[in-house]
């Protein structure tokens, strides 16, 4: 399955662009509650079937990421993160599939605690892929932030999940001051089903993009 969904994220932008970028705006889920800032130039789009965990799916104006489009999505993981837990590497090497590599784990702050930024790369057809997602631990279930493009887009992927982040609102399940670090693997699957999601995403928006191409053409 990932092999054949990989190869569909060789998508070119097709279509007319607006004439202005999509605004900044703000949008609100009630479970788990949290708002989120959408970052301007990421347009919504809708999340295709098969998608039941993917809450939000924003893609990023072409005038701005360029030839390949650039996905901000946002996936609740089921069940809320446990204190203080930390992805473990060496687990989530070992449950990725082959095509996938993990090529970073940093650390970003969100509402003064230590967060996971997991960066992984995947590569098809002479192409290389990078996904970068932040697991958030909420309140009534965790979210993950993802934004995905190719590596020669890698900052602006970087740079999006850094203005995502700063611009999520919620209440954590976990508890503040000195947490001890431990180490998990019950949640890392969810994770992986969401990467797996984002791919099948990728496919339906290249499917459309055709479409809207031999529209114009006739």
């Amino acid at each position: 399955m990932l092999e054949t969904a990989a190869g569909l994220l060789l998508v070119l932008v097709a279509g007319q662009a607006a004439e202005t970028l999509p605004v900044a705006r703000k949008v609100t889920c009630a479970a788990p509650a949290f708002t989120l800032t959408v970052p301007e130039g990421f347009a919504d789009h809708d999340v295709p079937d098969g998608g039941a965990d993917m809450l939000y799916m924003f893609v990023l104006d072409e005038r701005v990421s360029g030839v390949f489009a650039v996905m901000l999505t946002v996936a609740r993981l089921g069940s809320e993160i446990p204190n203080g837990a930390h992805v473990s590497e060496e687990k989530l090497r070992a449950q990725l599939p082959p095509e996938m590599s993990v090529f970073r784990i940093e650390k970003r702050q969100w509402k003064g605690l230590d967060l996971d930024a997991v960066w992984l790369r995947f590569e098809k057809e002479g192409m290389v892929f990078v996904s970068a997602y932040v697991p958030v631990p909420l309140k009534a279930g965790g979210i993950e932030l993802r934004v995905s493009g190719t590596e020669a887009q890698q900052d602006l992927v970087g740079k999006y999940l850094a203005k995502a982040l700063a611009g999520l609102d919620g209440e954590t399940n976990w508890v503040t001051g000195p947490r001890a670090t431990r180490r998990i693997a019950r949640w890392i699957t969810e994770l992986i089903l969401v990467a797996l999601v984002f791919l099948a995403v990728r496919a339906s928006i290249r499917r459309s993009r055709k479409k809207r191409a031999k529209a114009s053409e006739q």
